[in-house]
């Protein structure tokens, strides 16, 4: 845990503290500091209250020092997911009125919705949940500064909170997934059609809709490291969009439509023998299964059906 060493507290300070604090934090931070019992049913306003009154400057400034950068290394770890792999969490990214939003349905229904707006140097937000509302510091504002800091919108010294560039290691090790969740789909490099794979170098991040959403990024170069067998970037995307193929062909008897294609996959696929053959033997199991009368079974006949859908 870093240090962090406060030299001057004002009231609005220690109001933000309190209020990114939790229940629980409360009772464990005046537990820590006074030992009194009888605090077990106190909602937020009356721990506050107890804080307040019950512990010295002194000990408030510890409390401050110890608790609030804990608390935001804890919403750090918790907004990469959010940024990374959170289905319902929807991003609006205004860069030019520098308006940044994040949208959050939770199965129940109920929603949090913050923004942040960047105006000169000033961070001016507002968050509607439990935390947010009277000020605290929320999952949903750490995800958005942190993201900001990402693409470079601001500096830690705009921040308008307690924070190191070292916490943000987690965020920072999940730069890609974070980017390529939050990329719009015409900047993949192959689109499946609700599947699509962005390549950066020798890491590839797939991501997908339904009911099972995700993202996923492999490091080709840490994936040779920890495998007897190499592959290269080339050979990894081929063979994943032959595999999403055989899998609709299995299902559906068609092939998933290729809607963008940047890398250039079809070509790629069609000088692949190996992968060659494996459509070629998913397209005549697919018939059979199907009693469809033909297939594609030549390279350009074969070229010429995952070609279907793409637009140029």
């Amino acid at each position: 845990m870093i240090e962090c060493h406060v030299s001057i507290m004002n009231d609005d300070e220690i109001e933000v503290f309190l209020q990114t604090l939790t229940i629980k934090d409360l009772k464990d931070v005046i537990t820590e500091y006074k030992g009194v019992k009888g605090i077990s049913n106190y909602h937020k306003g009356e721990l506050i209250e107890a804080f307040t009154n019950l512990l010295s400057e002194i000990d408030q400034k510890k409390a401050y020092e110890k608790w609030m950068p804990r608390k935001i290394q804890e919403n750090i770890e918790r907004a990469t997911n959010m940024l990374s792999r959170w289905k319902n969490a929807e991003f609006f990214l205004d860069d030019h009125n520098k308006e940044y939003i994040v949208d959050i349905t939770w199965p129940g229904g109920e929603k949090d919705h913050c923004e942040v707006k960047l105006e000169n140097n000033d961070v001016k937000h507002a968050c509607n949940c439990k935390l947010g509302e009277y000020g605290g510091i929320c999952v949903h504002l750490v995800g958005i500064i942190a993201l900001l800091y990402l693409k470079k919108k601001l500096t830690l010294d705009q921040v308008p909170f307690l924070i190191e560039e070292s916490w943000l290691a987690p965020v920072l090790a999940m730069q890609d997934e974070i980017m390529s969740n939050l990329a719009d789909p015409s900047e993949a490099d192959i689109d499946l059609n609700e599947y699509w794979i962005f390549i950066r170098g020798e890491k590839i991040t797939s991501k997908w809709t339904g009911d099972y959403a995700g993202i996923k990024t492999v490091d080709i170069g840490g994936l040779n490291a920890n495998t007897k067998t190499p592959t290269s970037v080339e050979e990894w995307v081929v063979t994943k969009v032959v595999d999403k193929q055989l899998e609709h062909l299995r299902n559906t008897g068609k092939v998933r439509e290729i809607i963008t294609d940047k890398f250039g996959v079809i070509d790629k696929i069609l000088t692949n023998n190996k992968q060659l053959k494996r459509l070629q033997t998913a397209f005549k199991r697919a018939a059979e299964k199907f009693g469809h009368e033909s297939y594609p079974q030549t390279p350009e006949e074969i070229r010429k059906a995952l070609r279907i859908g793409l637009i140029e």
